[in-house]
């Protein structure tokens, strides 16, 4: 298997990694046949991390129902192809093996959507990427993931696109978490803490980090999302699981608020004394505002006895779905933050692959984020 790849068609391999539905995928219909079967043999099919980290079944039933379908019509245009000799009896077996997945369920028995393997390709070059591109030396980002929007009283079991934004622009900035201290609040399935410790063990295998004890707390309020997120950061195919010094903690916004229990709160990030906090998509009701922000002061207010004070900042990305909610976050954050905006790439330089949120394209979803960077007030 080449490592050079045309762009459309890695186009269609992170579109599957990331459990994008087939309708939006573009096929080239320009592709030689024999070009087109043999990629979906060999970088799909028979790619080896595929069979150990796939997508659901019921994601690949529709997949290859796609190109199936479009390899069928393609076959019979193209002089010489018959399509019942020349598609691999592979692909066909393996689609038979999924055809109980797209079975309408009986009422009643309705059971909840499979969990994924979900897999983002990315690289800390930001711009159009070469044609064919060189897929040896990207990096890639594999979690566990939910197939339901929410699961068990939480969305966190699956990754937003806030979260991708945020990583994005931690890449393309990679300075701001490299030989940091990092706290990461509501940090659902593990995406951006796995590319931070990503980005902190690429440095540190350049000799490049100065500290002793760059790190990760990853935090979160319900235990099953801590749970799947520390199973996703120590998959073997991350660079996370080697990474010394990366922790999944609970963490209740709510007791910054609470006079019993804001001492233990104080203690914590006082041991963690983060340089960086980071968070996206948290900003999700008004009424968890005004603790948020509370831990967020309080996490760039907290010192070690062992640290030197320095300059903290926190980095938010927030998908604007309510316009009231967020200015009413904004309005009550530059009461204690000195902040600062940053764009969020929206155009076709935005790196990862993902379904968008709800029934518009992932470019308008993208064009919803904001990232703030938040400062305390001296």
């Amino acid at each position: 298997m080449s490592p050079s790849l045309r762009l459309d068609l890695f186009d269609i391999l992170r579109g599957y990694a990331a459990v994008v539905p087939p309708r939006i995928l573009h096929y080239p219909d320009d592709l030689p046949w024999d070009e087109m079967h043999h990629f979906l043999l060999d970088y799909i099919l028979l790619n080896s991390h595929f069979k150990k980290y796939p997508p659901s079944s019921a994601y690949q039933h529709s997949f290859w129902k796609w190109a199936i379908a479009h390899l069928e019509s393609t076959s019979s245009t193209e002089a010489g192809h018959s399509q019942d000799d020349e598609i691999d009896a592979r692909i066909y077996e393996h689609y038979t093996s999924l055809l109980q997945f797209s079975k309408p369920q009986v009422i009643g028995t309705l059971a909840p959507p499979q969990s994924s393997f979900v897999t983002h390709f990315w690289s800390n070059e930001l711009g159009t990427p070469a044609n064919p591109i060189d897929i040896s030396v990207l990096q890639t980002t594999t979690l566990r993931e939910s197939g339901a929007f929410t699961e068990n009283g939480t969305t966190g079991l699956r990754t937003w696109p806030a979260s991708l934004a945020l990583a994005q622009f931690l890449i393309m900035h990679s300075d701001i978490v490299c030989d940091r201290r990092v706290l990461e609040l509501g940090s659902g399935a593990g995406l951006l803490g796995i590319v931070v410790t990503t980005l902190q063990q690429l440095q540190r295998g350049k000799g490049m980090i100065t500290t002793e004890d760059p790190g990760l707390w990853m935090t979160d309020v319900h235990y099953e999302v801590l749970r799947l997120c520390r199973e996703n950061i120590a998959l073997p195919c991350n660079k996370s699981h080697s990474h010394p010094n990366t922790h999944q903690e609970y963490l209740d916004w709510a007791s910054a608020l609470d006079l019993g229990q804001s001492a233990s709160l104080t203690s914590f990030l006082q041991k963690v004394d983060a340089q960086v906090v980071l968070g996206a998509d948290v900003v999700y009701d008004p009424s968890i505002i005004p603790a948020l922000l509370e831990v967020i002061r309080l996490a760039l207010s907290a010192y070690s006895e062992q640290q030197q004070q320095q300059q903290k900042v926190a980095y938010m990305a927030l998908t604007v779905r309510n316009e009231a909610t967020f200015s009413l976050f904004l309005t009550a954050a530059e009461h204690a933050f000195v902040i600062r905006h940053h764009l969020v790439t929206s155009d076709g330089n935005f790196m990862f692959a993902a379904p968008p949120e709800g029934t518009g394209s992932l470019k308008d979803t993208i064009g919803r984020i904001r990232i703030l960077e938040m400062r305390k007030r001296e």
